[in-house]
């Protein structure tokens, strides 16, 4: 029984380079990801626990397809989806009963409502990737409806020091803070630094204030996601 459903994220070999070897190999011209997901899917007789999709080559409808499939998930890594579909996953996030961990490649515009849907239907929810424009709004969010969050990964964000310290300061059972090549504060904050001193784990590398003193040092990832979108 398949209890782990991984695809290749688009770095090699990718999910398309995948596909086209089973094109191939089984003289399927039209042999597409979601015909691979439903395969993978009927064998998994709803046993899979972790679910990570590649970025590309997905669409909504696949990943409300293994919302179907997969009543057991415990954890997600979601694909690059537009900003429509993306407002969608908060209400799939409700029938995701047993999730403790959710992965988002950018932050949802309606992140409030998508924090207030894990709390109140994911009881063993405990880690969250997402990256973006961590607003007051959203920092607020973390901090009223998952403050039992152990693991928390805000890297490569747009992430204020209030709204920073806002989240260490209200989500008192972090164990494990990623906020590495975020925009907004200094890595060597002492405040900030002085905050965390309670976090088990608290990465900060490559952090700047402002989003040219990362790029004139040289330590700008070019993964950096700027308000949601990659540059």
């Amino acid at each position: 029984m398949l209890e782990k459903a991984r695809f290749p994220s688009t770095r090699p070999p990718s999910m398309e380079q995948l596909l086209q070897k089973l094109r191939l190999y089984y003289f399927l011209p039209h042999f597409s990801f979601t015909y691979f997901l439903k395969f993978a899917l009927r064998q998994s007789c709803k046993s899979v626990t972790e679910l990570s999709f590649p970025l590309k080559s997905t669409s909504l409808e696949d990943v409300v397809l293994a919302t179907k499939e997969c009543p057991k998930l415990k954890s997600v890594a979601l694909p690059c989806l537009s900003s429509a579909e993306e407002v969608q996953i908060s209400e799939l996030v409700c029938k995701w009963r047993d999730v403790e961990q959710l992965k988002m490649e950018s932050k949802p515009s309606n992140f409030p409502n998508l924090a207030r849907n894990i709390s109140l239907h994911c009881r063993n929810f405990r880690g969250l990737v997402v990256s973006g424009e961590i607003t007051e709004v959203d920092a607020l969010a973390i901090v009223c409806y998952l403050p039992m969050l152990k693991e928390l990964d805000l890297s490569n964000s747009n992430l204020p020091k209030t709204e920073l310290l806002t989240i260490i300061k209200g989500c008192k059972q972090l164990k494990k803070l990623n906020v590495n090549g975020c925009i907004g504060f200094e890595g060597d904050d002492k405040e900030i630094l002085e905050t965390a001193s309670c976090i088990k784990e608290f990465n900060n590398e490559a952090c700047k204030l402002y989003y040219e003193d990362a790029y004139q040092s040289g330590e700008w990832d070019s993964d950096f996601c700027l308000q949601g979108y990659v540059v």
